[in-house]
């Protein structure tokens, strides 16, 4: 049976910059499904702060353009089962 594994990682962005980075590294023949991608925007954000999850390089969180945020939390449900790769833009 699937082991559930729950990410939680916090990241300092500098501004004016894009990087795509691993947020989880899928065990050598195990099965990775992603269930929900949960993004906390910090106060002072101001929306300037975009994000986005890639699955290769389609777009899978949000569909299109990218999820922003002040002092909020977005969820979003999803079923990927393959690896993922965060993207920030600042």
């Amino acid at each position: 049976m699937p082991e559930p594994v729950s990410v939680s990682r916090s990241y300092t962005v500098p501004a004016s910059s894009t990087k795509s980075f691993s947020a989880y590294d899928v065990p050598p023949a195990r099965v990775f499904v992603l269930k929900r991608v949960c993004i906390h925007f910090p106060v002072g954000t101001g929306n300037k702060l975009a994000v986005r999850v890639m699955h290769g390089i389609a777009q899978v969180v949000p569909e299109k353009g990218d999820v922003r945020g002040d002092d909020v939390e977005r969820l979003s449900l999803i079923h990927i089962s393959e690896p993922t790769r965060p993207l920030y833009i600042s």
